[in-house]
């Protein structure tokens, strides 16, 4: 559909969509419209020379705020008042978004800011990132600009939180923390919590694997004997040397021949 510039000053909110519609100021979309190039026109009835919004509310008003802007892209569509709520619902009517698929797209946009200023580029309007006037305090984090971008109500440190499970989840989803956060089973500081116990429980699980693996290795020169040290009487065959310190409190005790650690004896 073909698209017209008009100026803000010609613009106004329908008062049929007024009634159904309370906007509030949305930080987002003023950061999107202020800093990137490609704006979504927003859909508008003409009468008596002023330009009716009946949908893109949002943009309007951010428009306004950016304070960077004086005219916007209309479709403008020839209906009558009487079918402009219809119309609207038409206009808004979308798929839910899979949160992996967020997830994805912001893996995406991760990735084009980059992690050095090297590729932080013109590649997507940034090319004056760190500076303060342009981009403010969220040109220094880019998971706040990723924030920005896909258009999340939370904070830099909790993408951070969604995209550690969702890394992890690439290699093991059994617990189903993604599709439990999209579903509303879980927070996302909940399955970040669950993601951390499960990965712990992993790293000992494999560790307690890889000593039992090294135990009945013959070409390893030790073995181990997993058992209370409180009654040794089985290792007496072994003879083995043992050192014993205290190192948590070793400025607060004094044992004999400390400074040559020859705390060694046989047990008989």
């Amino acid at each position: 559909m073909e698209t017209t510039r008009v100026k803000l000053s010609e613009i106004r909110i329908h008062p049929l969509v007024l009634k159904i519609k309370k906007y509030q100021p949305n930080p987002f979309i003023t950061f999107s419209m202020k800093h990137f190039p490609k704006k979504t026109a927003v859909i508008v009835v003409l009468r008596d020379g002023i330009y009716y919004i009946i949908d893109g509310g949002h943009r309007y008003y951010s428009a306004i705020e950016a304070g960077n802007f004086e005219s916007l892209d209309c479709i403008v569509l020839d209906i009558p008042d009487s079918e402009i709520l219809n119309t609207r619902i038409t206009y808004n009517l979308k798929t839910k978004v899979h949160l992996s698929e967020k997830c994805f797209n912001i893996e995406h946009i991760l990735g084009l800011i980059g992690t050095n200023q090297g590729k932080r580029n013109d590649l997507l309007g940034m090319d004056k990132l760190d500076n303060e006037n342009e981009f403010g305090t969220a040109g220094k984090n880019r998971f706040e600009i990723a924030c920005m971008l896909s258009g999340l109500n939370f904070s830099s440190r909790t993408l951070r939180k969604l995209m550690a499970v969702y890394e992890y989840e690439k290699t093991d989803n059994s617990l189903g923390l993604i599709e439990g956060i999209d579903n509303g089973t879980y927070k996302i500081d909940g399955a970040y919590n669950l993601m951390l116990s499960s990965r712990d429980k992993d790293d000992k699980k494999a560790a307690k694997e890889k000593i039992k693996a090294e135990a009945v290795n013959k070409d390893v020169w030790f073995k181990v004997f997993n058992q209370s040290s409180v009654d040794l009487s089985n290792l007496k065959k072994y003879r083995p040397h043992i050192a014993m310190f205290s190192p948590t409190y070793r400025t607060m005790k004094k044992y004999r021949n400390q400074g040559e650690m020859n705390m060694v004896r046989k047990l008989q």
